[in-house]
């Protein structure tokens, strides 16, 4: 694997999907049994080295319009693996589309017929450029929205045109990412741990965006653990998620050898995270709402899924997918959402639509205490079980 790569992937188990995600792969045989990998919580560089695949991502400054450096990632990533042609075709759509607004006198032929002159010079010359310049666009607001209707077309499901001001704050989450977790700057991400009541730890994560946070939690845990419990409330509310390792590291601490989740390949191939051997017996809650995202999600569906944890509150946010931008010239970013497809140890896909809470009750911090009196009484009743 190329060492820019790996360096792009360090500590991440986000980018272990985005880079297994860009693989160039082929449809399997009929009747193949597509193979799997197993690997446990732990050797994920192990496994990015493995079956990664470099890719470059192509510098903004190379290209003379947007369209074509859009093009040329959905292209390079195979995210969903596109037909070029497809993705050209729906851009000039949608790019003739805003200039036929703009014109009210316009025919439909008419139309159809600027359509198919774009799309033949973008055919012969590979590059949007020429339609962009030509273009009779009434002024430039009327092109920038042209463009930006362009890149839209062209992006796949769960793919968004950022603003540079929500594009910055992505960009220096992506920066730090790249750094030794040692070295990052900023104060680490916190957590609550603490006795709710005699026997019960309760254990709030408001997000696993933190390379060292599943080793302080789990440290934490085991100490408490070691003292004596009958229980754990892990309170996922509003966590929109991060790293799926500090996820998975918690998940150890409750599945004794048990399948985390399942990464599902567009040509078939499996990658299984598996936990390792050991773990507490203890009763198990998990608080979760309509908020909780990403590898927050993770956490709830390795533990809903293995039966070992009762989910209790909303439906989650269905976010089970990495992430990935790329910058524009103009200060924007495309992010864009990565393959492979996320399933849950049954093989559930919950992306999307979510995962269903055990028990249904509002659980909104702002709604008081109820979801966590909720999930005691969840913890009791397994507990006499």
């Amino acid at each position: 694997m190329a060492a820019k790569a790996a360096r792009e992937m360090s500590n991440s188990f986000r980018d272990l999907t985005i880079a297994l995600a860009i693989c160039t792969v082929a449809n399997p045989a009929a009747g193949t049994t597509p193979s799997t990998t197993v690997i446990t919580t732990g050797e994920e560089q192990k496994a990015v080295e493995q079956h990664a695949t470099d890719w470059e991502r192509p510098d903004a400054g190379d290209f003379a319009n947007v369209p074509d450096l859009v093009h040329t990632v959905l292209v390079q990533r195979g995210d969903p693996t596109p037909d070029p042609e497809e993705l050209r075709r729906k851009a000039v759509r949608a790019m003739s589309q805003v200039l036929s607004e703009q014109s009210a006198k316009e025919t439909p032929e008419a139309a159809d017929k600027r359509q198919s002159t774009w799309l033949d010079h973008v055919r012969e010359s590979r590059s949007f450029t020429g339609v962009i310049r030509d273009a009779s666009w009434p002024d430039d607001k009327a092109r920038q929205e042209g463009i930006d209707a362009g890149i839209r077309a062209m992006l796949p499901t769960g793919s968004w045109l950022l603003p540079q001001e929500q594009a910055e704050p992505i960009r220096r989450m992506m920066k730090a990412r790249e750094q030794d977790p040692d070295k990052q700057s900023g104060a680490p991400a916190s957590f609550e741990l603490k006795r709710l009541e005699a026997g019960v730890i309760y254990l709030r994560i408001p997000t696993f965006e933190d390379a060292t946070l599943g080793r302080r939690i789990v440290d934490a845990l085991q100490k408490e653990l070691a003292a004596g419990a009958d229980g754990v409330l892990i309170d996922l509310r509003d966590n929109p998620g991060g790293q799926p390792e500090p996820a998975n590291a918690v998940a150890d601490v409750f599945l004794d050898h048990k399948t985390l989740q399942i990464m599902r390949f567009q040509d078939g191939r499996l990658l299984k995270i598996v936990s390792r051997p050991g773990a507490s017996d203890v009763a198990l809650a998990v608080l979760a709402n309509r908020n909780t995202g990403s590898a927050a999600e993770m956490l709830a569906m390795a533990l809903r899924d293995n039966d070992r944890g009762i989910v209790v509150g909303e439906r989650t946010a269905g976010a089970l997918f990495g992430k990935d931008g790329v910058d524009l010239p103009d200060g924007r970013m495309v992010l864009f959402r990565c393959e492979p497809t996320i399933l849950s140890p049954s093989k559930a896909n919950y992306t999307a639509r979510g995962i269903p809470p055990n028990k249904l009750i509002d659980a909104d911090p702002s709604a008081g205490n109820a979801v966590v009196q909720e999930g005691l009484r969840a913890l009791r009743t397994a507990a006499v079980k």
